[in-house]
C-alpha cells in the first residue's frame, strides 16, 4: 500500500520471486571488486576510474533489478549487474598486472649488464610468468566486450607476480653489489687498454711524468 492507501502501479512493483537471485554471490563479487580496486589505488597511488565506473554501473542495475516490473526485466538487470562486477574485477586486475609488468621491466633494465640468476635463481620463471601475463592482457583486450571472462586468470597472475616482484626487490641489494664490481672491472679494463695504447705509441713515460707532477 502507498501512503494514500492505494496499491502501487503494477509497473512499479518488484517481482514476487526476486529472492530467487543469488544476492550473496553478487555481494561477494562486488566486495571482491572493491578490494581489488583498493590494491590498484595502493600500487598506482591513485584511483582506477575504469573499474570504479563498472561498480557504479553494477549498482545501477542492482536498483533496476529491485524495481523491475516483471521477472524477465529483473533477470536481465541482475545478469548485467553481475557482468559489471566481473568487468570491474578484471579492470582492476588489468591495472595491477600493468604495474607489476612495469616493475619487472625496470628490474630487467637495471641489471641487464650482469647475470641475475646467480643471485636470484627464479628469474627465468619471473620472465616466463610476465610473458604469460602480457599475453593474457593482449588476448583480453582483443575481446573488449568479454574481458570479464578473464578475471580469474588475471587474479591468479596478480597473486604470482606480486610475490615475484617482492622477491626481485629483495634481490636488489646483492645485485647492486655485483653491479658495482662489474662497473669497477669495466673501468679497470678501459684504463688498462688506454695505458697499453699509450705504451705502444711511446708515450708511457710521459704519462708517468704527468701523473708524478700531479702528486
Amino acid at each position: 500500500m502507498t501512503a494514500n492507501g492505494q496499491d502501487p502501479a503494477p509497473d512499479k512493483m518488484a517481482p514476487k520471486n526476486i529472492l530467487k537471485f543469488d544476492w550473496v554471490k553478487l555481494y561477494d563479487l562486488y566486495r571482491e571488486a572493491e578490494l581489488a580496486i583498493k590494491i590498484v589505488e595502493e600500487v598506482w597511488d591513485g584511483l582506477d576510474t575504469t573499474a570504479i565506473n563498472q561498480l557504479r554501473y553494477a549498482g545501477n542495475h542492482i536498483l533496476r533489478t529491485l524495481m523491475a516490473a516483471d521477472e524477465a526485466k529483473a533477470s536481465e538487470n541482475y545478469e548485467q549487474a553481475t557482468r559489471h562486477c566481473l568487468r570491474g574485477l578484471y579492470d582492476a586486475y588489468d591495472s595491477t598486472l600493468m604495474f607489476y609488468l612495469g616493475e619487472i621491466r625496470d628490474f630487467k633494465k637495471d641489471y641487464r649488464q650482469i647475470s641475475i640468476t646467480a643471485e636470484y635463481p627464479n628469474y627465468i620463471e619471473v620472465l616466463q610468468k610476465a610473458e604469460e601475463a602480457q599475453a593474457l592482457l593482449e588476448d583480453a583486450r582483443s575481446k573488449h566486450d568479454a574481458r570479464e571472462d578473464y578475471y580469474k586468470e588475471a587474479k591468479a597472475l596478480c597473486k604470482e607476480l606480486k610475490k615475484y616482484v617482492a622477491e626481485l626487490e629483495l634481490a636488489r641489494e646483492e645485485l647492486n653489489k655485483r653491479m658495482s664490481r662489474h662497473n669497477k672491472r669495466i673501468t679497470a679494463a678501459w684504463i688498462m687498454a688506454v695505458l697499453a695504447l699509450i705504451g705502444a705509441t711511446g708515450g708511457f713515460q710521459l704519462v708517468w711524468q704527468w701523473m708524478d707532477s700531479l702528486l
